[in-house]
């Protein structure tokens, strides 16, 4: 899925002092799934870095309190793992406020295990029955996520009907329950085995192993790492929507162009999320 717009802005200072926000100033509250925390923060540093004037409150929660806060009109924008349902566009449009949905970013679910697991794979037929816990091969595993108000499990949930899953309080506590436990499954964001921006990488990479799985496309096996998601041959991935309830051209839309500048994408690349926009600049701010 593509988001295709061009948005041409012109800013003077008695413009922005008359309406009091703009697309690089102002005041504003950003809500973001909690496992988004180190990519969005990476982002906005950069972001505030460039335009001082931009005074965004970053409000890292789960995913289902972000969303029942952005629908109760509790804040404007909001970033999270999926898109808005027909009937929760519907009642923002209700509100008569135009929403502004932009696919910034997308990012895989990693399946990972203890080293010692005899676990080498998985077929894309059978994640049904793995998430469900019916799976023969894995019954007698603990299968793992962070919590049950994780986007991640928001996702399995929506994908797989019944996940059977525990909760391990965080990613990292999961994470360190799986590099201590052989007999335990876990699902984390790509990001905690790959990213490049922090020490995540160098303290899990080799703590844990990955499970690649293989596609019904071509009967590959493909792991979580970001080059597989372009042509969505890993099955596992969730798309990253900022959602803009602003109701006008506002820090939500500025710091969405931003983010799909060049500049912005190669900051998730090297988290290892996926660059919706590789070339392109559709949001122009200038100063």
């Amino acid at each position: 899925m593509r988001v295709a717009f061009i948005v041409f802005i012109l800013l003077f200072s008695s413009c922005s002092h008359r309406e009091g926000e703009s697309l690089i100033s102002g005041d504003t509250t950003i809500l973001v799934e909690r496992s988004d925390s180190v990519a969005i923060t990476q982002q906005w540093d950069i972001f505030s870095h460039d335009y001082p004037k931009a005074g965004i409150k970053l409000s890292f929660i789960p995913e289902n309190y972000a969303i029942e806060q952005f629908l109760a009109d509790s804040a404007r924008v909001i970033i999270c793992d999926r898109n808005l349902s027909p009937e929760e566009q519907n009642s923002i449009n209700a509100r008569n406020v135009k929403l502004r949905s932009y696919l910034i970013s997308a990012k895989s679910i990693a399946i990972i295990t203890h080293p010692s697991n005899p676990l080498v794979s998985l077929n894309q037929n059978d994640l049904k029955k793995f998430i469900e816990g019916d799976l023969e091969a894995t019954k007698s595993y603990s299968l793992l996520v962070a919590d049950g108000n994780s986007s991640i499990y928001s996702y399995l949930k929506r994908t797989f009907g019944s996940p059977k899953l525990k909760r391990a309080g965080s990613e990292t506590e999961l994470i360190n329950k799986v590099a201590s436990n052989p007999r335990a499954i876990g699902l984390v964001p790509v990001d905690y085995l790959i990213d490049e921006t922090s020490d995540r990488k160098a303290k899990n990479l080799y703590r844990v192993k990955a499970i690649p799985i293989r596609s019904n496309q071509d009967e590959k096996l493909y792991s979580a790492a970001t080059p597989n998601m372009k042509g969505l041959k890993y099955p596992l991935v969730q798309e990253i929507y900022l959602h803009d309830a602003q109701g006008k051209s506002g820090l939500g839309t500025g710091l969405a162009g931003f983010m799909l500048s060049d500049r912005g994408q190669l900051i998730f690349k090297k988290m290892g999320w996926y660059a919706v926009r590789n070339r392109e600049r559709d949001i122009l701010i200038a100063n």
